[in-house]
């Protein structure tokens, strides 16, 4: 599972098929990914918490891809839910987003 997380035009989109035409279009050179499996997923909560992937309106942090591993896709999907309720402490833009599936995947 992916998740996309856009700041600048805020929204987050979950990907459940890899090959997702949307995962591709949005694929940038020096694209920011954050790996999280079930053995990191404390350390990466950790990150989000103590503010390591900043957002802004700068190309190299207006997005950022979560590319999920663990044993469970309902696992996975509530750890996006927790992550996005870390940043938007602080990227009020993404007060009014929530997580949603994509739609091009129905």
């Amino acid at each position: 599972m992916k998740a996309y997380i856009n700041y600048p035009d805020p929204h987050i989109t979950l990907h459940f098929d890899d090959n997702c035409s949307e995962i591709q279009k949005r694929r940038k050179p020096d694209q920011r990914v954050v790996a999280i499996t079930d053995s990191t997923v404390r350390e990466v909560l950790m990150d989000f918490i103590n503010d390591k992937y900043r957002f802004g309106s700068d190309s190299e942090i207006n997005d950022l891809w979560l590319d999920i591993n663990v044993d469970n896709q309902k696992y996975g999907e509530a750890l996006v839910i927790v992550i996005h309720a870390v940043i938007r402490q602080k990227y009020t833009r993404l007060n009014r987003v929530l997580p949603l599936p994509c739609e091009k995947e129905h």
